[in-house]
């Protein structure tokens, strides 16, 4: 998914600025002379349509409000707009930032859906029933939702999330660690029997582990 950056380029009171995408194909650019003070143009997108300059210039707010937002990390179409019905833009200036930054790659629902999941995959993981409820609310399409996220995967995530919990729980009283390890895990929205396999088997890494680190017995020489 595009990523949306700023750079600036020129003199002090003389200003360039582009928004970019990582590809490096420009959303748009405006060569006009800016100070510090002036609101940077970023295109004129679609805002002539409207015939007023307040217009035009309201449009162009809203166009920059959605590109700052946008400069974090991938948003769904939902979030752009709840964002900026938030800050009091009318519909008619969030419909033509919407489609501006979709032309551009800039908003792309099954590019977020696809980052989402991963990211979920990769720093906490979660079941595939809550990464598609967390994607419902953000406005995802079930279609979409459907082709990205299976549910096949459950274990291997349950797996991962228990290990790196494991880490940080004392593992002196089995009960303890079990209660304290399977609530976490449900919290996350893995299924029971997915959950008492995985205590098993993270419990008994961790006591073959010990094992393999306890010192070997000090064996005294014959005679």
């Amino acid at each position: 998914m595009p990523k949306v950056t700023a750079g600036y380029h020129g003199r002090s009171k003389l200003k360039r600025r582009s928004v970019i995408t990582n590809g490096g194909q420009p959303l748009c650019q405006n060569e006009e002379a800016v100070t510090d003070n002036t609101p940077v143009r970023l295109c004129e997108v679609h805002t002539t349509r409207a015939g007023t300059p307040s217009v035009a210039e309201s449009s162009q707010r809203c166009l920059n409000a959605a590109v700052r937002f946008l400069k974090y990390r991938p948003r769904s179409e939902r979030e752009v707009r709840e964002r900026l019905r938030h800050h009091s833009y009318d519909s008619q200036c969030i419909d033509v930032t919407i489609t501006a930054l979709k032309e551009k790659g800039l908003i792309d629902d099954l590019a977020f859906a696809r980052f989402w999941a991963e990211n979920r995959d990769a720093f906490k993981p979660r079941s595939a029933l809550m990464i598609k409820m967390e994607l419902r609310r953000k406005g995802i399409a079930g279609s979409i939702i459907d082709q990205i996220v299976a549910p096949s995967d459950d274990m291997e995530g349950a797996y991962r999330a228990a290990r790196q919990k494991a880490r940080i729980l004392p593992r002196t009283d089995y009960q303890s660690f079990h209660r304290r390890l399977g609530n976490y895990l449900g919290r996350r929205g893995f299924g029971y029997g997915i959950v008492a396999k995985v205590l098993a088997r993270v419990w008994e890494e961790g006591a073959a582990g010990a094992e393999t680190d306890r010192p070997s017995p000090l064996v005294r020489p014959d005679g």
